[in-house]
């Protein structure tokens, strides 16, 4: 497990994750309002989403994705691609890559672009930089938070 990046989350890196989960879910409004501007497609389908379940089941959703998007994407294909490439970079790019793809048939081209894209590469740039899986699992449901206010609100 410790290979996949799974290790204790020290204090200092949960504050560290809390920030940029905050920072990043700060910036997907933007990134999905200039991606739809670009792409009316699918535009207000977060919203929509977000509206039609019960909060609940949001939290869930959002709980289970971070868990198993972070641990499958990040710490286990991550450090498999880095053994196959030998690099880093090149196994980060990869898998960027995949992950917006996998987006791209239920979110579309804007969203999957606009906001999958950036956020997926930021959070493997975190992955890489501080080797901690626990930690881009907890940055995951702060970016994803703002959908249950969505939802209450909606």
């Amino acid at each position: 497990m410790a290979s996949i990046g799974l290790r204790p989350l020290p204090a200092r890196l949960t504050l560290l994750a809390i920030g940029i989960g905050v920072l990043l879910s700060l910036l997907v409004p933007v990134l999905s309002h200039t991606a739809h501007t670009l792409d009316r497609t699918g535009e207000g389908a977060l919203v929509e989403v977000a509206a039609s379940v019960p909060v609940t089941v949001l939290i869930l959703g959002i709980i289970t994705a971070a868990v198993t998007e972070e641990v499958l994407f990040r710490g286990y294909a991550l450090e498999r691609l880095r053994q196959l490439t030998g690099r880093w970079w090149l196994a980060g790019l990869i898998r960027v890559g995949v992950f917006t793809v996998i987006h791209l048939p239920s979110w579309g081209v804007a969203h999957a672009l606009g906001v999958v894209l950036p956020s997926g590469a930021a959070l493997t740039v975190l992955e890489i930089w501080k080797r901690n899986l626990p930690l881009v699992i907890l940055v995951h449901p702060v970016i994803d938070a703002p959908l249950i206010v969505l939802a209450l609100v909606g």
